[in-house]
């Protein structure tokens, strides 16, 4: 059989990166190819998606197949979600997408709720509303910059707007329309009457699709540019990263799929049969969401390593140089359990002097401020683990499942001591993926769409040969109860 041969692209909410793959229909072999940055622009006070340079860089990588002499056949793309692009009536970008940490919805996120519930809106989809999501910034657009939303005419999240400049195709893979919070987590389809109330006309919204959808060959004009003697298609993969990490974890078990997507955010969730449509999920902060071919999922969707990676930044831009290594051993160095902070509060989403921040937030409550890197860093990572035994026992009360093991994949596998201090907390063993189980998704979707698979089932027995992850097992259980049960009423979150 000849080598299917592909080319993923995982593009994070701090990085991007392009992972070049052939398969025998037994194994892989995978190249990284590039690896790039996904730094937002600052303009006049504006926060924004620096989105056409993310496409210059998915066509360097294209780019740089072809000087290395790599053809292939196929390639999809996953990304964040939460954020959409703008055309016009000629198929133009109207403006560079809005950044989920831009202050403008604050202006009118009051204003939105109170015309649009929470109640009202978590009962048209079953979705957690967040000030995050498409919903809120096109409020804010709607109210604030009218002439933009009257000149749009399509609508595309952020995964489809790649997958439309590649291809020159509109349509929304589900996961992805997913996180827009327009889709009923029922029916897998837009919401009418929601769309309707919230401003949006019916035919803004494109078609949903399925993920491993094959959309069409690379547009010429792209094939002409990068000099390619092979034009490739483009297949609609998961959209949502997250929804291509817990597809790799596995789901006929239920008690087995507790999963942790762990980057710049930390997404933990499971399995369910059908969606939760227990309001109570609005008062715990979970959503159902939608997984890989149809699975129904319920997630947490909060804070991970940003307030980590902030710190790192803020300290190299004061001019030191550090590695994570470093970091880390000095955390491991530091006090145990002297103050923790809540991942969630409202003052740590924000970028900028984040030590400074974390030490005003032990203050202003009253436990010992971290003075040293190694102490801040080892807060933050105790802090983690603290939520993530809380999102443990949310999940476990909605689903009525209790589960024998938690996976984590993503850059978080690679923190061992945040592994480690999970299972303590967590009471369960917790296993570590293969670091880039984005990628291994989205190939696996890429090959299954091209029939290299029988189905993603198959594809899972492969990932089993790739790669053996560590196993961590729970250790001073009681010390880090003791201190989840203390810190938890101190951070006056609901009780489970």
């Amino acid at each position: 059989m000849e080598k299917l041969r592909m080319l993923a692209f995982d593009m994070g909410a701090s990085n991007g990166r392009a992972v070049y793959a052939e398969f025998d229909g037994k194994a892989f072999d995978i190249k990284e190819i590039y690896r790039f940055m996904n730094q937002p622009v600052k303009l006049h006070g504006k926060l924004y998606w620096d989105i056409l340079r993310l496409f210059y860089e998915i066509k360097q990588s294209i780019k740089k197949c072809r000087e290395r002499g790599l053809r292939f056949d196929c390639l999809g793309i996953n990304s964040w979600g939460n954020t959409i692009g703008l055309l016009d009536s000629e198929g133009d970008l109207l403006v560079n997408p809005y950044h989920y940490r831009d202050d403008s919805v604050e202006e009118t996120i009051k204003d939105f709720y109170k015309k649009h519930t929470r109640e009202w809106l978590f009962e048209q989809t079953l979705y957690l509303p967040m000030k995050i999501q498409p919903t809120a910034f096109w409020h804010y657009l709607t109210e604030r910059k009218k002439g933009l939303t009257e000149l749009t005419e399509n609508i595309l999240m952020i995964s489809d707007l790649f997958n439309y400049f590649l291809t020159g195709i509109k349509a929304s893979e589900k996961t992805m329309a997913a996180t827009s919070a327009m889709v009923d987590m029922r029916t897998g389809k837009w919401k009418e009457n929601l769309i309707t109330a919230l401003g949006i006309s019916e035919n803004s919204l494109p078609q949903i699709v399925e993920n491993g959808t094959v959309l069409g060959p690379l547009l010429p004009e792209i094939t002409e540019e990068l000099q390619l003697d092979q034009i490739p298609l483009v297949i609609a993969v998961a959209g949502h990263d997250t929804a291509a990490v817990s597809g790799c974890i596995g789901k006929s078990d239920l008690e087995e799929s507790l999963y942790l997507s762990c980057g710049t955010w930390s997404c933990m969730g499971c399995t369910v049969k059908e969606p939760v449509e227990d309001a109570g999920l609005l008062e715990y902060g979970i959503t159902n969401d939608m997984g890989l071919y149809n699975v129904h999922q319920l997630r947490f969707n909060h804070t991970g390593l940003w307030i980590l990676q902030e710190c790192k930044r803020f300290w190299e831009d004061e001019g030191e140089a550090l590695s994570w290594q470093t970091l880390m051993e000095q955390a491991e160095e530091a006090e145990p359990f002297t103050a923790a902070i809540d991942v969630e509060a409202e003052l740590f989403f924000k970028p900028e002097k984040m030590p400074e921040k974390i030490q005003q937030y032990c203050k202003e409550n009253c436990m010992k401020i971290p003075e040293t890197k190694g102490q801040i860093c080892r807060v933050i990572l105790e802090s983690l683990a603290y939520r993530y035994r809380y999102s443990l026992d949310c999940l476990m009360k909605f689903s009525g499942c209790r589960y024998s093991k938690l996976t984590i994949a993503g850059g978080g596998v690679s923190n061992t001591l945040l592994c480690q201090w999970t299972a303590n907390i967590l009471g369960i063993p917790v296993e570590t993926g293969i670091k880039e189980l984005a990628v291994m998704g989205n190939l696996l979707q890429q090959a299954v769409s091209m029939k290299r698979l029988e189905s993603f089932e198959q594809g899972l027995s492969v990932l089993k040969n790739i790669e053996e992850g560590q196993k961590y097992f729970p250790h001073q259980q009681e010390k880090w109860n003791h201190n989840y049960q203390y810190f938890t009423k101190k951070f006056g979150w609901k009780q489970v």
